[in-house]
């Protein structure tokens, strides 16, 4: 049993280290990624890339005096899969622990800041905008991951009061998913789209990603999406400004703003929400059999927003349709239940 010594000890750390884990995190939101998107290369660099490189080195910095004072308590390895870092935080935050859980934490946001910081010190003022654009994003994600994620456990082992938010990566998941489908569920409603109707539909889809870019989420969409986004928004605002706009030429961009809202579906695959959608579905189906609350299962459902069509429009009918959503409950679970689990891909993929 820890001496009054120690305890005091341990909950003077705690705090220190506290105040910097959420001055760091705070550092993260200061940057706006948007600002610099559309920005030159040699912009890029100075304003964002330098100083995201301090940033991570701070953090480096930090990470390591949690290392220190824990005396290598940790047993992890680096995630078997570095392409679910995020992931590997939320289970190691959840999984029991004492001194062990934050050393754990702490050094696998060693080895991935690590690796984020050796891609930033690649980069030079005449290097390619969007890569430090995605390298800078990709870091900062991770920065505000692993100082959430390290608060969460020192405070829950030193009964410190927690100041900062942790969102798991399935809240994240869930809210991209729900802008994702503003986008793809607009591009359905606009149904067959022809050469003469291309301006009225570009218009729209100009519109919609303008507001996409200014919410709060846009930020939490993975780079590559918003390459593509950033892209598309160019080339409509350019056609549109046009007076001279062939429209054959607008039905081009339009089939391809359609295929690129297709492809955000595959947002489903991530492993995070695969589970969550399974298990949503797991309590419906029991529900819907008799054997659970169906008023529960309806607001678990509320949740897999994005998911499928026909179960959306059903889950949004007042009342609910209870017939078409138990039909689609059970489709659902047949589809998912006998699909094997998405292969990772290299890069933010999905």
């Amino acid at each position: 049993m820890s001496s009054p010594e120690a305890t005091a000890g341990l909950s003077k750390f705690a705090l220190v280290a506290q105040a910097w884990l959420v001055e760091l995190f705070q550092a993260t939101q200061a940057f706006d990624i948007r600002h610099y998107e559309e920005a030159a290369p040699a912009a890029v660099f100075m304003g964002l890339t330098i100083p995201v490189r301090g940033l991570v080195e701070r953090a480096l910095e930090k990470i390591e005096s949690v290392l220190t004072h824990y005396d290598g308590a940790s047993d992890a390895a680096p995630p078997s899969d570095p392409l679910n870092f995020e992931l590997a935080l939320d289970q190691t935050l959840h999984a029991h622990g004492g001194p062990a859980k934050v050393a754990d934490l702490a050094f696998m946001a060693r080895v991935e800041l690590r690796q984020r910081h050796g891609r930033l010190v690649t980069h030079a003022p005449t290097g390619e905008a969007w890569e430090m654009v995605c390298d800078c994003g990709s870091a900062l994600r991770r920065v505000r991951k692993s100082m959430g994620a390290i608060e969460f456990a020192l405070c829950e082992l030193e009964c410190v009061p927690r100041r900062l938010r942790y969102d798991s990566e399935l809240e994240v998941s869930l809210a991209v998913r729900r802008q994702y489908r503003k986008l793809w569920s607009f591009t359905a409603g606009q149904g067959e789209v022809g050469p003469v109707g291309a301006r009225a539909a570009l218009r729209g889809a100009g519109t919609l990603i303008a507001m996409l870019v200014g919410r709060d989420e846009y930020c939490q969409l993975r780079e590559g999406d918003r390459l593509q986004l950033r892209a598309l928004q160019r080339r409509i605002l350019a056609w549109l400004g046009r007076g001279d706009a062939e429209p054959r030429e607008g039905y081009r961009l339009w089939e391809d703003f359609s295929a690129f809202t297709s492809m955000l579906r595959l947002v489903n695959l991530r492993q995070e929400l695969r589970e969550h959608d399974l298990e949503a579905l797991r309590i419906a189906r029991r529900a819907w059999a008799g054997e659970g609350d169906r008023q529960g299962a309806l607001a678990v459902l509320q949740r897999l927003v994005g998911l499928d069509d026909e179960l959306d429009g059903a889950l949004l009918e007042v009342p609910p349709a209870i017939t078409r959503i138990g039909a689609a409950v059970h489709r659902l679970w047949d589809q998912l239940s006998a699909s094997p689990p998405p292969q990772a891909t290299k890069g933010d993929a999905f």
